[in-house]
Order: structure tokens, then C-alpha cells, then sequence
């Protein structure tokens, strides 16, 4: 899938997470969710989000955000000079929904601060002279994420993403599609615990190692 697939489906994604979607909008994002465990996150999270918004004014049941506000995020969210009927319901809801937390403030949304997800930098090994890179863990309860931001790999060449667990056993995290001609940003996730992993590796899929990370 490419990069413009994904940026459709996230469109859709923010969408549905404010408003409701049509009928066939709605089926054709629900056939997706089954198939992208990534966008399944994105839409978890998203609907988050948005079931905090109802309790971002206090004071008043409406909120009207200011006009100069709003234009400035709408020309933020997208370019206004292609926009369709699903673009524009999309920035509508955006330029609302971010105008109501903007005119409150950031601690009339909860009760209590929620803490994001706390990112575990790593040294990464082995890796190749032309290539830059950078990684990072997040972890969740059902397993570790690597944030992998990586400059100078062949273009279109396939790369595997492997877990190794402290018993040796080896979980793959994914695979990404290498580009050359600017950096590529990956959330990969593997099935073992945090304080159960004991390294992870980067490799073509017949078994080249590109880089790795003790961790």
C-alpha cells in the first residue's frame, strides 16, 4: 500500500472519529480496519481523542470559535484548493473540535493529566556507512513498538523488522518498503513484552542483516 493510500485512509480515519461517515465510506473503512492493524491503532486512538472533546467547555454547552481561528486551521488541516464534499465536512469538524480545546485550555479536558507514551531511545548497530537512522520503543501492554526513522536505504528493496525475546525466540515486528530520496518513518509492533526483549533486527528478506539494536 502506498504512502497516498494511507493518507486517504487517515482522512477517513479523522473523519469517522468526529462524525459519522456515509454508508459506503463507512463499509469501505470497516473492510480496511480489519486487514491494517496500523489504522486500527490510528482509529483507537483517534476515537480517544474525540470522546474527550465533549468535556473541553465547562462552562457553556456552545462554544463559537473565532472566525480568524478557524480559517487558519482549516488552511492547516488541507489544501483548500482540492477539496471534496468528505474534505470539507473533515476540516469543518477538525476546525471545531480543535478551536472548543484551543479556547479552554489543555486542563479543562481531563480531570487528571494522561500521560503519553513515553519514548525509549536505542543505539542502533551495524549500521550501514550511507544509511542514517534513528529508532525508539514505546511500550504497550500487549507488546513493544519501535519507532524507526531511517535515511538512504535502496529504493523499493523490502526490509524485515524481527524481535528477539531473551529465550531466543524470534517475533516479526513487520515489513517496510525502503526509498532513497527521502526519510522513511515506521511503527512496527511485535508481540513480545517490553522487559521481555532483548534486541531487534533490521533485514532484506534473505536474511542480510542492516542494522540492529541490543535493547
Amino acid at each position: 500500500m502506498s504512502a497516498n493510500d494511507h493518507d486517504r485512509w487517515r482522512e477517513l480515519i479523522g473523519l469517522a472519529a468526529l462524525a459519522p461517515l456515509d454508508p459506503a465510506e463507512d463499509a469501505e473503512l470497516r473492510a480496511h480496519l480489519a486487514d491494517c492493524s496500523w489504522c486500527r491503532r490510528d482509529a483507537e486512538h483517534l476515537r480517544a481523542m474525540a470522546a474527550l472533546l465533549p468535556a473541553a467547555d465547562p462552562w457553556s454547552a456552545a462554544v463559537e470559535p473565532d472566525p480568524a481561528l478557524r480559517e487558519r486551521i482549516v488552511a492547516a488541516v488541507g489544501d483548500t484548493r482540492r477539496r471534496d464534499t468528505r474534505r470539507d465536512r473533515l476540516q469543518r469538524a477538525l476546525a471545531v473540535a480543535a478551536a472548543a480545546v484551543f479556547l479552554v485550555g489543555v486542563g479543562a479536558v481531563l480531570n487528571r493529566p494522561a500521560p503519553g507514551p513515553t519514548l525509549e531511545e536505542v543505539a542502533l548497530a551495524d549500521v550501514p556507512a550511507d544509511v542514517a537512522a534513528d529508532a525508539a520503543l514505546i511500550t504497550h501492554t500487549g507488546g513493544t513498538e519501535l519507532v524507526l526513522t531511517v535515511d538512504g536505504l535502496q529504493d523499493g528493496q523490502d526490509y524485515v523488522v524481527t524481535f528477539v525475546s531473551d529465550a531466543g525466540e524470534r517475533v516479526s515486528a513487520g515489513t517496510f518498503i525502503g526509498v532513497d530520496d527521502r526519510p522513511v518513518v515506521c511503527r512496527m509492533n511485535a508481540a513480545v513484552l517490553r522487559n521481555e526483549a532483548s534486541a531487534f533486527e533490521v533485514a532484506t528478506p534473505d536474511g542480510r542483516l542492516v542494522m540492529r539494536a541490543d535493547i
